[in-house]
């Protein structure tokens, strides 16, 4: 399904342009960044690995949250292209308290489970681990995939405890767990969005202070001044 993925139209057509390439699990910018995990479209790569795993006339459900247009719009555009593959998509659009409910139903009952699920994620605190965590076979609250590995398990864990101690080992580490995600094609960054802001320059003076690294639609109000 992964190879199926036209990515070079979710930029523009999901994201209306608003958004980068995503590589790896981490978004570009943030601690544990990694370039090149990525997949490339190739229809006939994915027709291939279908037919060998013997695969054909699937129907798969895909639940994402009502009123956010992006994944709409890119949910719209992985159905018509499995649709090329014999696979049929479900759009199931929920408001996010039962998407939540829907994704947690993995670890108590799978069958409860959809097949695919969208999810944004705000990082707890400015370390690779927050993102990668929500695979951790212990976080059965936000690991709605149900993965469980021990290696990628400890490969993070063992990053975090280097973090303060040896910061370049710890990334190398955080890099080579991203890749076993990438291997395992269990979860993937649709793209890292961005958020466009708004004003004009010869009334209000946006200082850097204001914008939050960490929560793009945060602004530090008292490092913004109104020109007058």
């Amino acid at each position: 399904m992964l190879y199926a993925i036209p990515w070079d139209k979710v930029i523009e057509f999901a994201f209306q342009g608003f958004a980068k390439e995503a590589s790896g699990l981490i978004p570009y910018g943030y601690p544990g960044y990694v370039e090149n995990l990525r997949y490339e479209y190739n229809i006939t790569k994915a027709k291939e690995i279908l037919e060998k795993l013997n695969i054909s006339n699937t129907k798969l459900e895909l639940v994402i949250t009502s009123g956010y247009e992006e994944e709409e719009r890119f949910a719209s555009l992985l159905k018509s292209s499995l649709n090329q593959l014999g696979i049929d998509v479900e759009i199931v659009a929920l408001p996010w308290e039962q998407v939540k409910e829907k994704g947690v139903a993995v670890w108590r009952n799978p069958d409860d489970a959809p097949h695919m699920i969208i999810n944004d994620w705000w990082p707890t605190y400015p370390t690779p681990y927050d993102y990668l965590y929500i695979l951790h076979s212990a976080d059965i609250e936000w690991n709605w995939s149900g993965y469980t590995n021990p290696e990628y398990d400890e490969l993070i864990d063992t990053a975090f405890q280097l973090e303060g101690i040896d910061y370049n080992k710890a990334m190398e580490i955080y890099n080579e767990a991203q890749k076993v995600v990438f291997e395992d094609a269990i979860a993937i960054s649709i793209a890292d969005s961005i958020q466009p802001y708004i004003y004009d320059p010869d009334k209000v003076l946006i200082r850097d202070e204001a914008l939050n690294p960490l929560y793009m639609f945060v602004i530090f109000f008292p490092y913004v001044e109104v020109i007058s």
